[in-house]
């Protein structure tokens, strides 16, 4: 394969700048033109690929690994470079070969090195320095290259040309030094930092105060992070870069998502198909799932897929992908689609009782093909005579279980609905999160399109408030009314159960309670049961969080007993 050549960073005319300090020592004058003129030093023309591989001779080395290699190849003067992709997937150890090469060829420039702490910081200054003094692959690439002599501290030290790299967390002071390079490598050290408004603005006016005006001419920039929130030092740049104070810089954002999720005005860079993963020599599907799982939708949308949510900000596009069918309940199940019914209830004997809202929707697929079809919304402030009518009606026409939440105040109404002949799935949201969390899931399927609404003429209920409702959500005490949005979510949650398991005898997954309905498909009448070693594992074999969660163990069932009655 041919590979791509990387542009020279020894210094020409026009990348050199005013005179370096340098110039008063003759004797790295002297070295540095005796490098200069040796044409067998086959290191400048070294691509930056080349040198990992040979630098890492047992890594992996990913697509994701060449395409970074190829864009800091490309990285010229006065251009900066964003990388935003995910943790443990060799970003710092692929800048930190480009550190390494850089230096070998402009062993007269300065190079500063920031990250969130001074520890990490004096670190990788210690790796990099070791390496260039020590190892043979780099002195095969770079035989000229020197240390000056008595460098021993670890976070500056000197090249024999007085080039030189200095170290430091975003907290140090960079006052007296430059940088031809400036590296800002995760800048935000976890998630507590990344919550912390006064955190994120001391990164940002540390990067324009500090960083930033250290820059030498010509300089170049690289950003390399992990991204934690909407207004983060990357998200920060991504709405100033084109502001004056930063010169005739030019900017350039490579973001890389754990799990490709590509659209029609934004295709993937590594060109993969929706649901592939980054690294899946490292990384196959199953521990993808497995980290999803562990840190929960907004970690996993912000650090890994790259696209953080703002809490209080609006979390569903305005414009929802359609579809054009108009389905019968004969044709759906022709089709072989799963059909799933929630009900956000609010009904009372008040006159003043909360917006209720049943939903129906048509799944097709499982893990990354899951498509879900929104075909029937019912939306009124009903009474509980009303309510039952009405999901009496829709349970009729759909011959599917009513997914309800049953806790605390809401326990009394579905008693009341299962006494009179409703079939129900009873959700516990408590294992669930808050209403923010439940929604990031159907959020993130709704705005790629995954999830549709019907087009507007053909249906009869208020198909524009619905998408306003979704809108408009913020998870917050400013929602107005967040019903639909709720009916969304679970419905979405139910459609991502892979297999749809055998209840036990009390009609439930996992532990058995004496429950009359059970989760998905349970039975009207049940009898106390004392579960087998088998049954008791069954909610294992679930892999959506909703699944698991109506399998709950006896502590949470006493938690509620009223809702077990």
């Amino acid at each position: 394969m041919t590979q791509l050549r990387a542009p020279s960073f020894s210094k020409t005319s026009s990348d050199a700048g005013p005179p370096s300090p340098s110039s008063a020592n003759p004797a790295a004058d002297a070295l540095r033109r005796a490098r200069l003129e040796d044409a067998s030093n086959e290191g400048q023309d070294v691509t930056l690929e080349e040198y990992y591989r040979a630098r890492y001779p047992k890594y992996t080395v990913g697509r994701h690994i060449e395409l970074l290699c190829r864009e800091l190849d490309q990285l010229g003067p006065n251009e900066a470079l964003i990388i935003n992709m995910p943790p443990r997937h060799s970003k710092s150890e692929t800048v930190g070969a480009f550190i390494e090469r850089y230096m070998g060829q402009n062993p007269d420039h300065e190079v500063m090195y920031t990250c969130y702490g001074s520890q990490l910081a004096t670190e990788r200054s210690r790796k990099i320095r070791n390496y260039v003094r020590t190892s043979k692959t780099f002195r095969k690439f770079f035989p000229t290259f020197r240390l000056a002599a008595d460098q021993k501290k670890v976070t500056e030290w000197k090249t024999a040309e007085d080039g030189g790299f200095l170290a430091s967390g975003v907290d140090g002071s960079l006052t007296g030094k430059g940088a031809h390079l400036l590296i800002v490598d995760d800048p935000i050290k976890g998630r507590k930092q990344a919550e912390s408004g006064k955190i994120r603005q001391m990164v940002i006016d540390w990067f324009k105060g500090d960083a930033f005006t250290r820059l030498a001419p010509n300089a170049r920039i690289i950003i390399i992070q992990t991204r934690w929130h909407t207004e983060d030092l990357t998200g920060w740049l991504l709405e100033n870069r084109q502001d004056p104070e930063f010169g005739a810089f030019n900017w350039k954002v490579v973001s890389l998502p754990a799990i490709a999720e590509p659209t029609a005005e934004e295709a993937d860079p590594l060109g993969r198909q929706e649901g592939e993963g980054l690294w899946p020599e490292r990384f196959p599907s199953e521990r993808y799932n497995g980290i999803r799982k562990l840190v929960g939708e907004y970690d996993w949308a912000a650090q890994f897929q790259q696209r953080p949510y703002l809490k209080g900000g609006n979390v569903f596009s305005d414009a929802p992908a359609e579809y054009p069918n108009v389905y019968t309940p004969q044709a759906l199940r022709s089709l072989g689609a799963r059909i799933t019914v929630v009900c956000d209830q609010g009904a009372s004997d008040s006159s003043t009782a909360d917006f209720t809202t049943i939903e129906v929707a048509a799944h097709w697929g499982t893990g990354v093909e899951h498509r879900m079809d929104i075909i029937d919304v019912r939306r009124g402030q009903w009474d509980l005579d009303e309510l039952l009518e009405q999901t009496l009606a829709v349970q009729k026409t759909w011959g599917v279980e009513v997914a309800i939440e049953c806790v605390m105040n809401q326990v009394a109404v579905v008693k009341y609905l299962e006494k009179r002949g409703l079939r129900t799935n009873r959700l516990n949201p408590r294992t669930m999160g808050d209403k923010y969390t439940r929604a990031l899931p159907a959020s993130a399927a709704w705005n790629r399109g995954a999830i549709r609404v019907p087009k507007a003429e053909h249906v009869q209920w208020d198909r524009a408030a619905f998408v306003t409702e979704h809108a408009r959500f913020t998870g917050t005490d400013k929602d107005k009314n967040d019903d639909q949005v709720d009916t969304t979510a679970y419905n979405w949650l139910l459609g991502e159960v892979n297999e749809r398991p055998k209840p036990n005898r009390a009609g439930t997954i996992g532990r058995a309670s004496t429950t009359p309905t059970g989760t998905f498909g349970g039975t009207r009448r049940a009898r106390p049961y004392t579960p087998s070693p088998g049954a008791a594992r069954l909610g294992q074999r679930i892999r959506s969080p909703l699944a698991r969660s109506v399998g709950e163990d006896r502590r949470t069932l006493r938690a509620s007993p009223s809702c077990h009655g």
